[in-house]
């Protein structure tokens, strides 16, 4: 610091990280006729102990809350663009302290904390990469298996699709590590080989399937004029349960949306309390394939 006063707030960065935190300084010990330089011995105090250190481990606190509300408020602006959210902890900003989340296709509320001492975009962005690096879908996905062998708690029945939605998780978190970059450090992002990233071949084949429903329906439509058709008669009068919205529920029709010629609604019988599904929102990607197949077979019998 090139300035220091006694009775000033400062916050001390402990090299050995034990007890950083927000001090006041209690005395400079210099000479009255030397200048203050980084090796200058400072008394510091925080109520419940007092240490010497020497003058470059010190910051002006509230030039350091500034510094890192600034971080803070960047982050989030480019977290919250690619749907993320974010909350500091620290109201006052000593540290960052914080929790991100944000919510897989399977609606899982997935979320990480990260705590950073300087308000370092390298640290903090080194930080999320770290959690990254260390993230296990395997084993995360072990977590929410029941004693039968299924999800529980809300998780998806199928290990499958418990697996892809953790797959999915780490890949949001690697995307928000390649947009910090990209704005802090100008570091262009680029796609992933597909045949290399698992994730990202599972995406392509959910959204294979997604289009071939609406292009099934759309033949449906041109060939009875209707832009639904009731669950069952797709079923020939089985009328399957389908596994959604983590629980096993009865659609009722599913057509071509109204509003959206590219966009397909299954709408759910009434006792199961559940909103429309739009283009297979909340349903896993194995019971899409199976309503795929109905649609084809009901389609070849017209």
């Amino acid at each position: 610091m090139n300035t220091l006063t006694i009775g000033q707030d400062v916050w001390w960065s402990d090299p050995e990280n034990k007890t950083s935190g927000s001090y006041l300084v209690l005395e400079i010990k210099k000479d009255p006729n030397d200048g203050l330089d980084d090796n200058t011995i400072i008394l510091i105090g925080n109520g419940v102990s007092e240490a010497e250190v020497e003058a470059w481990e010190l910051q002006d606190i509230e030039i350091r809350r500034k510094r890192i509300k600034e971080l803070v408020d960047q982050v989030t602006t480019i977290a919250e663009n690619d749907d993320w959210s974010v909350y500091n902890h620290d109201d006052e900003y000593n540290t960052i302290d914080l929790y991100i989340s944000k919510r897989s296709s399977m609606d899982q509320d997935f979320g990480f904390y990260i705590e950073c001492k300087t308000a370092e975009a390298d640290e903090l962005i080194k930080a999320i990469e770290d959690y990254h690096d260390s993230y296990d879908p395997d084993e995360e996905a072990a977590l929410w298996v029941g004693p039968d062998g299924h999800g529980c708690n809300g998780a998806p029945y199928n290990l499958s699709d418990l697996i892809e939605d953790m797959q999915e998780c780490k890949s949001n978190v690697k995307k928000l590590v390649d947009l910090l970059n990209q704005e802090f450090n100008g570091i262009k992002i680029t796609k992933p080989q597909r045949h290399s990233q698992f994730s990202e071949r599972l995406y392509n084949i959910r959204t294979e399937v997604l289009e071939e429903i609406n292009d099934t329906l759309h033949d449906i439509r041109d060939k009875t004029g209707s832009t639904s058709v009731l669950w069952s008669s797709i079923t020939n009068q089985l009328n399957t349960d389908i596994c959604g919205y983590d629980q096993s529920v009865l659609p009722s029709t599913i057509g071509i949306s109204d509003d959206n010629s590219s966009e397909f609604v299954i709408v759910f019988a009434d006792y199961c309390n559940c909103s429309d599904s739009i283009n297979g929102e909340n349903i896993y990607t194995e019971t899409l394939i199976d309503i795929l197949q109905y649609l084809e077979e009901y389609l070849s019998k017209l």
